[in-house]
């Protein structure tokens, strides 16, 4: 709590960012103590992504900082009017990672990181992030019987569970935080928006993770489950590692250009049930896409499975594109008519289908002739090949398998479409799950497979 004043630092002749902090704060001794201690640590941190502190001190009745100017707006701001584009939502929370990195190593625990304290600056078309008010400011709530504790707590918003219990803290108490920010990011909303302080305490203490939407990739909202656990052992034990998963999280978006001209929307794709299967406990997991899509959680059988997006156009290496000239319509006729829900949601079905029935033949007459299927790490196959393989997994079981497909996310344009979801294959030998993609196209009036793409889990 505090006002920041622009002002120009006489003895450096320079503008700086004076701070003053709240009086109540100033006449509290438990805190002028650790303010004056904890503002040299944190002048001593030397980081790109960290604000330099200049000067720490006591006037009057009053605490003050000053910091390095920086001319631009915050992530609270920069986020306000909806969320950003997950791309750039991760390259900003990144760069807080990395600063908060910084500062653990120096044994220095925040205790509020929040969008506000998260700065932005723009060099050349770049954004570059630095984290301020180490340790510096500290919000007590508003409800007396917390107060009298004595006990300071962060921004209510972004306070981890230990934070509230007022237990010692560690740097994973600033993961939690980091990881509301994300969700703010992403979302330009609070984690859990509550009347009142303690309500909001309640939600961090008892409540899951809160979900983001359809709009954001699921990939990413598995980032910010495991940065917002309850239990600090379950979360990234240090910053950076929430920077690195959600920049790889955001890096495995198709890129706009696999979504040009695309109509995306969820498919509407019963699982293959022949019989009541239980679902196999699966850890929902959060989705990346380049554009906010929706996705859809699929079928009665499904278990909240949320697709990890995968750039289906860097996942083979050589053949052709999806505008190969063999067979089929031309290219004029092909543009009349983009797939839809429901030509797809049925294609889908006869796959799932073929693959329960454990027919390998049917299920290679969905491919084109010049088709490639590539399974986890093995080398791509062509048809023939395939139909080899499906034998050899249906060989392998006793009995009919389950096939689900959840999570389903569909990018379409005149002639193709190209699909990415999850599966999960239930049979006597166990549940296999992993991630999925059909790249589509229309040949003699029918969708057939033109890449397959299989990442098990």
């Amino acid at each position: 709590m505090g006002v920041v004043y622009r002002a120009v630092h006489v003895a450096l002749g320079r503008t700086v960012a004076l701070k003053i902090l709240a009086p109540e704060l100033a006449g509290n001794d438990e805190f002028q103590t650790r303010f004056r201690q904890e503002s040299k640590l944190a002048a001593s941190i030397d980081h790109p992504n960290v604000i330099p502190i200049f000067d720490a001190g006591e006037e009057g009745d009053s605490l003050y900082v000053t910091m390095r100017f920086v001319a631009g707006t915050d992530l609270r701001q920069l986020a306000a009017s909806g969320g950003l584009d997950p791309t750039r939502a991760a390259r900003i929370v990144a760069q807080a990672a990395e600063a908060l990195d910084a500062a653990h190593a120096r044994g220095l625990v925040h205790r509020d990181v929040k969008p506000g304290n998260v700065l932005i600056e723009s060099h050349g078309g770049q954004e570059h992030a630095f984290l301020t008010d180490f340790g510096l400011t500290k919000q007590v709530s508003s409800d007396p019987s917390i107060t009298e504790t004595g006990n300071w707590l962060g921004t209510v918003d972004y306070a981890a569970p230990e934070q509230i219990r007022a237990r010692p803290l560690d740097r994973r108490a600033d993961v939690y935080a980091l990881g509301g920010v994300l969700y703010w990011a992403l979302t330009g909303r609070v984690p859990y928006p509550r009347e009142g302080d303690m309500a909001k305490m309640y939600a961090h203490l008892n409540d899951p993770p809160p979900p983001l939407g359809d709009s954001i990739p699921a990939e990413l909202a598995s980032v910010v489950a495991t940065a917002m656990a309850k239990d600090p052992a379950d979360r990234y034990q240090k910053a950076g590692d929430l920077g690195r998963a959600a920049l790889a999280a955001a890096g495995r978006a198709p890129s706009a250009a696999d979504c040009n001209e695309a109509a995306t929307r969820p498919l509407p794709v019963a699982p293959v049930s022949p019989s009541a299967v239980r679902p196999p406990p699966t850890r929902t997991l959060p989705v990346p896409p380049a554009r906010r899509n929706r996705i859809a959680a699929v079928g009665a059988l499904g278990v909240g499975l949320v697709l990890l997006i995968l750039a289906l156009a860097g996942a083979f290496s050589g053949g052709g594109g999806g505008s190969g000239s063999s067979g089929g319509k031309t290219g004029a006729a092909a543009a009349a008519h983009t797939p839809n829900n429901s030509e797809v949601g049925r294609f889908l079905q006869v796959y799932a289908d073929r693959y329960h029935a454990e027919d390998a033949a049917a299920l290679g007459a969905l491919f084109t002739p010049d088709a490639v299927r590539r399974n986890g790490n093995s080398a791509p196959q062509g048809r023939t090949a395939a139909i080899a393989d499906y034998r050899s997994q249906f060989a392998k079981l006793a009995g009919p398998p389950v096939y689900r497909l959840s999570g389903l996310r569909m990018s379409a344009r005149p002639g193709a479409v190209t699909v990415m979801g999850r599966y999960a294959i239930s049979a006597d030998t166990g549940t296999t799950t992993g991630r999925i993609a059909f790249a589509l196209v229309e040949r003699g009036g029918q969708l057939l497979i033109r890449r397959l793409l299989v990442t098990p889990d």
